[in-house]
């Protein structure tokens, strides 16, 4: 995933096509309470690093894109502690971004502002 912001996103989406080819859709995602933060999603098979790009999984059910920092620290927050195999109520977090923002927990309510098809070869 990506960070961006509504004035720049275009050519974060083209630098994205252009490092990681992702085979398939990218899914435009904007911030709820402020429509300027975008985030990008996409699947690669490529393990490259550009600034503002992030690695997150998907709770598919819910709707969730996490972090796995993330999560440790909601276990922590919830447990006292980090339990390998402890599973988050994922339904508190549907439609959402749980991500750490300056050493805090995040959950950052998002909807989708655009979907770009991707042709498969």
């Amino acid at each position: 995933m990506c960070f961006s912001s509504t004035e720049d996103y275009r050519n974060k989406l083209q630098e994205i096509r252009e490092v990681f080819r992702p085979d398939s859709n990218l899914f435009v995602l904007e911030n709820r309470f402020d429509e300027n933060e975008i985030f990008i999603t996409f699947n690669t098979e490529y393990n490259f690093k550009i600034a503002g790009c992030i690695k997150i999984n998907k709770k598919k059910d819910t709707n969730t894109l996490f972090s796995i920092d993330a999560v440790n620290q909601l276990s922590i927050q919830e447990n006292g502690e980090i339990i390998k195999d402890w599973i988050p109520n994922w339904n508190e977090f549907e439609n959402c971004l749980l991500l750490m923002r300056n050493g805090e927990l995040a959950g950052i309510p998002t909807r989708i502002k655009e979907i770009i098809k991707i042709e498969k070869y």
